[in-house]
């Protein structure tokens, strides 16, 4: 799977050109937090881009951690929200246990909360509600909220 990892070092290791599980090939980390590190990859299958994350090493020996991952991953590949990225995929690659979800582009809430001293009510209420879109049930002038 790769570059072999420090014992010391809690985040799993992974870099540009690993594979995970022979469908996914790192790209490069995006994040890390306390669950584990989120990587954009790429679907070797279906040519597509994907943000992977994957356990920390650590928990994976923790059978109530992995408990809780794995129903994460199925509890958010269930929804359909504009604002909650899609879980396509659940694995377990020789103890590295991931999720891929969608890949999106744009700014992280903390880069934008570093940025901006203050951020607009309004734009706060953007971000946290659905935008407005056409309704294909009525009338093209006609905006709905919901999915």
């Amino acid at each position: 799977m790769g570059h072999d990892r420090d014992a010391t070092q809690s985040t799993p290791a992974l870099h540009p050109g690993d594979r995970v599980d022979d469908r996914y090939e790192v790209v490069r980390l995006l994040g890390e937090g306390g669950f584990g590190a989120v990587y954009e990859a790429h679907h070797l299958g279906l040519d597509r881009r994907v943000a992977l994350k994957v356990m920390r090493p650590e928990l994976s020996r923790d059978g109530l951690a992995v408990a809780r991952f794995q129903l994460e991953a199925r509890t958010v590949s269930r929804l359909r929200h504009p604002h909650i990225v899609e879980v396509s995929d659940f694995g377990d690659d020789q103890g590295r246990f991931y999720l891929a979800m969608e890949f999106l582009e744009g700014e992280s809430l903390q880069s934008l909360f570093t940025r901006e001293a203050a951020v607009p009510f309004g734009e706060l209420v953007a971000l946290a509600l659905p935008s407005p879109r056409p309704c294909t049930t009525r009338t093209p002038t006609t905006w709905c909220t919901a999915t």
